[in-house]
């Protein structure tokens, strides 16, 4: 006798755990890049020993890696009490992106009175602020406070016209982990400039000690000698 035999298997079951494997190992790989990404700024950032050219390499690392069409760095001078934009990246007027009563009086910018990101995530729909003079036909902006020590030195502003990425609690957090990067990597290099201007003048005047002239003076004798041109001395 001949017999044939049926079996019938509810799949469904199967396909959600493989779809889950599949979700677990992209999100594995997304990590493992986020985490890339960071040691590679952290890396990049901890060469640049000068604040001018840190901030520079800062913003062309968030326009390149956060595909943003505008960043801009703000530093906040206490000592003035203004407002700084070092940085718009592509170049552009300050008054164009940042409104000049806001550098001028830097208690109108909630970044710098509250020490809180501002996100606009849809210019169409959220508020936005006022601190901003540019004209946004879409997308959104985020401004981020630089963070040290509990003081708010500065903000890093990064605008996209892209609708969904600003969209993204994932997104956005991963941002955040860049700019506190970013603001410590600031601080570092200020203590460093503290420290070396601290070994190079007197505590209580400030003028230049004899460590700085013999310094100085040895550069000044090797340049003449290469330049073959006499040097005096007063």
């Amino acid at each position: 006798a001949h017999g044939i035999i049926f079996a019938a298997a509810d799949i469904s079951k199967l396909k959600q755990a493989e779809e889950a494997m599949k979700k677990t190992a992209e999100e594995r790989n997304r990590t493992i890049n986020e985490m890339k990404q960071l040691m590679d700024f952290a890396t990049t950032m901890r060469e640049e020993i000068h604040e001018e050219e840190l901030i520079k390499h800062i913003a062309r690392f968030f326009k390149d890696n956060f595909s943003a069409d505008i960043v801009a760095v703000l530093m906040f001078d206490r000592e003035k009490n203004v407002l700084d934009v070092p940085v718009i990246d592509p170049p552009m007027p300050a008054d164009k992106l940042i409104k000049a009563d806001a550098c001028l009086n830097p208690s109108l910018c909630r970044i710098i009175r509250t020490g809180h990101e501002y996100v606009v995530r849809d210019i169409n729909k959220d508020i936005p602020c006022e601190c901003i003079s540019h004209s946004l036909k879409e997308g959104g902006y985020a401004c981020l406070p630089l963070i040290t020590g509990g003081i708010t030195i500065g903000a890093i502003l990064i605008v996209k016209k892209d609708n969904v990425y600003l969209k993204s609690k994932e997104a956005l957090t991963l941002l955040s982990s860049h700019v506190g990067l970013a603001a410590t990597t600031i601080q570092r290099v200020r203590l460093m400039e503290l420290t070396k201007h601290a070994a190079v003048t007197d505590a209580l005047t400030g003028i230049y000690n004899r460590g700085f002239f013999d310094e100085m003076l040895e550069k000044h004798i090797a340049l003449s000698r290469r330049r073959n041109e006499p040097l005096s001395l007063i």
